[in-house]
């Protein structure tokens, strides 16, 4: 699969319309200028010359070095930038889980038909939002209607913690730095809930589809027979088992949670991945959009390794 990207990642950026080297010097750089740029950047070698050793370089750790702002290794941008989608990230799946699947659950185990077609009809309009008019609609109304939250960026300027991880909440708690950490939970809240509410949307219809297939199930029944009160029921019965399945959606979910990133940080100007990559494609900077790129297919390779080592605990059926 990894393979298949990196093919994939090269050509797609190489049919983009414009000219890397021209958006690097700009339209008065002389034809000497731009030519020696694109022996610089190795674009004057054959197609096949370059993917080539594009390949011998991802497979050695080498993702070249940005095509502008000084040239910086790939690498170094990508180290960067991670921890702002990273925390992003998290924070967005954590809301879009509680919120999916307490819908979800809430459809099932309620006994009134409202509460069913209220689940069903969030999992579709949820979903169905288009990212950045949801943040702006967020914006307009608790950032500049009530200024509830800031509009856009990670953190207030001179109030970033001293920098441990990258992730600014976890950097803020190892450094006791409440003020920083209030700040910049101030400013994470709008884009992940934005971020989280699309989210939420495909747990809250696979988590109705999974609740109603597990609480007709005999063990629930027989649960129920014993005299067990709901809340050990749902928990110990029904929770766990429902769970098997929605394990899969969140792995294939992360995928389209880093696609996600990308409309959301640039909708909230988020200083992370998603937004280097929009500004790097508007300098058709190859080697970063490839690098991230290819981060990207690694990062959902891992989560779902992961994700299978989750299902034997999950589980016990499953065995390794």
């Amino acid at each position: 699969m990894l393979l298949i990207v990196l093919t994939i990642v090269f050509l797609v950026v190489r049919v983009l319309p414009g000219d890397p080297v021209l958006a690097v010097l700009g339209p008065k750089a002389t034809p000497e200028e731009r030519e020696r740029m694109r022996e610089q950047l190795g674009l004057d070698k054959p197609l096949h010359v370059q993917y080539f050793a594009y390949l011998a370089g991802i497979f050695s750790g080498d993702m070249g070095r940005s095509m502008i702002f000084g040239l910086r290794p790939v690498v170094y941008e990508i180290w960067d930038r991670f921890p702002a989608t990273l925390e992003l990230s998290i924070i967005a799946s954590i809301i879009a889980a509680i919120l999916g699947l307490t819908v979800g659950s809430l459809g099932v185990l309620s006994k009134k038909p409202q509460a069913d077609v209220g689940s069903r009809l969030y999992g579709i309009i949820s979903y169905s939002f288009f990212i950045p008019w949801l943040g702006i609609m967020l914006q307009i109304v608790l950032s500049v209607w009530f200024r509830l939250f800031p509009i856009s960026g990670r953190i207030d300027p001179m109030m970033a913690p001293t920098r441990i991880t990258g992730l600014y909440l976890i950097d803020s708690l190892l450094t006791t730095n409440l003020q920083a950490l209030a700040n910049a939970s101030w400013h994470l809240f709008l884009p992940s809930l934005t971020l989280g509410i699309v989210m939420s949307g495909i747990y809250a219809k696979l988590g109705r589809t999974s609740f109603s297939e597990v609480i007709v199930q005999d063990h629930v029944l027989a649960a129920r027979s014993r005299g067990l009160k709901e809340g050990t029921i749902f928990r110990d019965h029904i929770l766990r088992n429902a769970l098997v399945p929605l394990l899969t959606m969140m792995g294939l979910q992360f995928a389209l949670l880093l696609g996600g990133t990308v409309l959301t940080e640039t909708a909230f100007s988020w200083p992370g991945m998603g937004y280097l990559i929009y500004e790097r494609i508007l300098y058709r900077d190859y080697n970063t959009i490839q690098g991230i790129l290819v981060f990207f297919a690694l990062l959902v390779v891992f989560v779902n390794i992961i994700i299978d080592i989750i299902y034997a605990y999950v589980d016990p059926r499953i065995r390794f």
